[in-house]
C-alpha cells in the first residue's frame, strides 16, 4: 500500500496514467480563425438573418422561431465528422436533412393538432 505523505493536486499523479502525448496541452487559439469556425460561424450568421427576415415577412412573432430551429438544425462538429470518415456528400446530406426533415414534420403535426382541438 503506497500512502502519500503530503498531500499533492491531482496532476501531480495524472504523469502515471496518462502517456505523454496525450497529456493536457494549452488550446490552439489559431483554430478560432481557422476557415471551418468561421464557415459555421457565417452560415449559422445567414440562417438567423434569414428567419429574423421570414419572421418580418410573415408578421408573426412566434414564427418562425429561432431559438426552437437553433435546436432542430444538426451539429456543425458531426457532419463534419460524418464528411471526414464517409468521405461522401450523400451521406453527409442525409444526416444533415433527414433529422431536420423529420422534427420540422413533427413540429408541423402538432401545431396542427394543436389548433384543430382548439388548445391555441
Amino acid at each position: 500500500m503506497v500512502v502519500a505523505a503530503l498531500p499533492s493536486t491531482a496532476a501531480a499523479h495524472v504523469r502515471w496514467f496518462v502517456p505523454e502525448w496525450l497529456r493536457l496541452q494549452p488550446p490552439d487559439f489559431g483554430l478560432i480563425a481557422a476557415w471551418p469556425t468561421l464557415a459555421v460561424i457565417g452560415a449559422s450568421l445567414v440562417l438567423f438573418l434569414g428567419l429574423r427576415l421570414l419572421q418580418r415577412l410573415v408578421g408573426s412573432p412566434h414564427w418562425p422561431n429561432p431559438p426552437l430551429l437553433a435546436y432542430m438544425e444538426p451539429c456543425a462538429t458531426a457532419l463534419l465528422t460524418i464528411r471526414k470518415e464517409t468521405g461522401s456528400r450523400r451521406w453527409t446530406a442525409v444526416a444533415a436533412l433527414l433529422p431536420t426533415l423529420v422534427a420540422m414534420t413533427i413540429c408541423f403535426v402538432t401545431a396542427r393538432a394543436a389548433r384543430l382541438l382548439g388548445l391555441v
